[in-house]
């Protein structure tokens, strides 16, 4: 979901039309434009890192599987062997 959302707000961010200025010596016109990045890569193509990791994260969880204590260590916890 992060990544729709990261993908849409780059486009929309880096898109937006710059402020044209002329030299006043030259006459040569410059457009000034702001350009959200990171790492020097334009936002919008961040999405693709948080789109691979957020899929990963789905299917590999962080914590082990709860598994059922065998042998001696059972008994203890249901309180037995004493």
């Amino acid at each position: 979901m992060a990544a729709i959302v990261n993908w849409f707000v780059g486009v929309r961010l880096n898109n937006r039309p710059g402020r044209e200025l002329i030299g006043t010596k030259t006459g040569q016109r410059v457009v000034l434009r702001r350009r959200n990045t990171l790492f020097f890569v334009p936002m919008q193509f961040w999405s693709v890192p948080l789109l691979v990791l957020g899929s990963a994260s789905l299917f590999n969880p962080a914590t082990p599987p709860v598994t059922q204590p065998v042998g001696k260590t059972a008994a203890v916890l249901r309180g037995g062997l004493g």
